[in-house]
Formats: C-alpha cells, sequence, structure tokens
C-alpha cells in the first residue's frame, strides 16, 4: 500500500496569483515552484509538473521532491525514485518516509532491507501517518527483520485502526478472538470485525459472520452470518461467496427441519 501524490489544485486559467507564482518561483519560493508543479498537473502537462516540481524540491519543498518521486517510480524509475522519496521524508514529507519504507520493504527498484523500512515506518507511524502504523504493525507481526512480537503488533494496529485502516481493525479482530498478544476477549473482537467491515473491508465482515455462525461471543444466527458472508462476497470474496451458500444451505435445511416437525 502507497500513497499516490499530493495535488493541491491550483487552475491554470482561473488562478489570479498564478504570475505571481511564476515570478516567485523564478525568484526561488519553493512553494510557488510547488502550486505551479500540481496545477499543470491537474491539467496533465507531466512534464511541465516534474520541471516545476524539481525547482521546489531543490528549493527545499519536500512535497515537491515527494511528487517528482511519485512520477518517477510510475514511470518504473524505482531507484530514482528512492532518491526522492529519502529527500522528501528529510523535509518532513511523511508520505515520502512511507513509500520509501515501502519500497525497502518489499525490494521495489531498492535492495531489501527491512531493518530501514522499520526505521522510516516509525518516523511516519510518529507523525501519525496510519498507513505507516499499519505497516509497522505487519513488521513486528510478522517478524520483518525484526524478532516477532504481536503485542508490539497490536498497538500499531490500534493506532491505524483508529484512523479508520480497515485491515489494522480487522487483524485485531483476529488477535482478540483468538487471544494473540492480547487475552482472549469477544466483545473487542466483534467490535474490530464490525469496524473492519463497515469500513469495507471483506475478511472483517467474513470473520464476524463466523462468530456468528459459530456461536462464537454472540448468540448463533445463520441469517445474520449469511449477511455478513454476502456483504464479503460482494467485495469480491469468493471465500465469503462460498460460505455464504453453505450457510445458507444450513439455514434452508434447519427450515425444513422445523417445518417437519
Amino acid at each position: 500500500m502507497k500513497y499516490g501524490k499530493w495535488i493541491v489544485i491550483v487552475s491554470l486559467f482561473f488562478s489570479p496569483s498564478l504570475f505571481a507564482d511564476e515570478v516567485a518561483c523564478a525568484a526561488g519560493d519553493a512553494d510557488a515552484c510547488f502550486e505551479l508543479g500540481a496545477a499543470y498537473d491537474a491539467q496533465g502537462d507531466a512534464e511541465q509538473a516534474s520541471s516545476y516540481y524539481t525547482k521546489a524540491c531543490r528549493a527545499g519543498n519536500g512535497w515537491g521532491c515527494y511528487n517528482l518521486a511519485v512520477t518517477l517510480e510510475d514511470d518504473g524509475n524505482g531507484l530514482r525514485a528512492s532518491e526522492f522519496y529519502k529527500r522528501s521524508c528529510s523535509l518532513n514529507a511523511i508520505w515520502g518516509c512511507t513509500n520509501l519504507a515501502s519500497a525497502y520493504e518489499k525490494g521495489e527498484g531498492v535492495r531489501r532491507n527491512y531493518g530501514y523500512a522499520r526505521e522510516l515506518y516509525e518516523k511516519a507511524c510518529a507523525a501519525d501517518d496510519e498507513i505507516a502504523c499499519d505497516r509497522l504493525a505487519a513488521v513486528y507481526d510478522r517478524g520483518l527483520g525484526v524478532k516477532q512480537d504481536v503485542a508490539a503488533a497490536n498497538e500499531y494496529y490500534k493506532k491505524a485502526c483508529a484512523k479508520e485502516v480497515a485491515r489494522s481493525c480487522n487483524n485485531l479482530g483476529v488477535a482478540y478472538s483468538k487471544g494473540l498478544g492480547v487475552k482472549k476477549d469477544y466483545d473487542q473482537a466483534i467490535d474490530y470485525y464490525r469496524r473492519a467491515c463497515n469500513s469495507g473491508n471483506a475478511f472483517g465482515c467474513s470473520n464476524l459472520g463466523a462468530l456468528y455462525a459459530n456461536a462464537e461471543g454472540v448468540k448463533r444466527d445463520l441469517q445474520v452470518s449469511a449477511d455478513l458472508y454476502d456483504k464479503a462476497c460482494g467485495m469480491t470474496n469468493q471465500a465469503a461467496c462460498r460460505s455464504a451458500a453453505k450457510i445458507k444451505e444450513r439455514l434452508e435445511q434447519e427450515t425444513a427441519r422445523k417445518k417437519a416437525d
């Protein structure tokens, strides 16, 4: 998971300050250069946008460095992109830290380095970047270049979930339903699964559906379970589609038995 460009909409045709930005950028104003880059980007002029992002970056605008890095990465130049992500990170454009960490974690355009990735995620998470917190949690959860620490992972998942990262909410649901790094607590699991599901995470819906089907922490309710699996199925989760069919079959069988009785 990576961030795309940071775009501030500045119209080339309707901004009365466009000429002033040109003058200011020529005089070394980093923010003016960035605004011009964003304006050309919004109009689809990638060449002009990159030119102004480069000027902004050289003048110390971290988001100019960041957007230039995204452009380079989109063009398949991951190694060069990493250089500008690094500069954007040093200039506190936090998305640059997160994207650079992702590159080092996955070895995309650079040599894989879990330790450096973790340092970058830590910096971005400390600056309240929710995606960085989610990825940092995964690093500890899976023991990538660090001793596996599920309890630490859960703390980072909580930070990310609090900012509505659905995947982190689901992972917390798993932790509480199975007692991974925390005391087993179905009430907490249900809450986190529901938050994940409501935020569009298919696994959150499926996992909550399983609790209702198996009467784990809640009263058994096959109809609610089927509805949750259906919702996950609608998110193109094929396993959920199969589970929904099985639950509906169980419902039909139970209905038939009740009629027979």
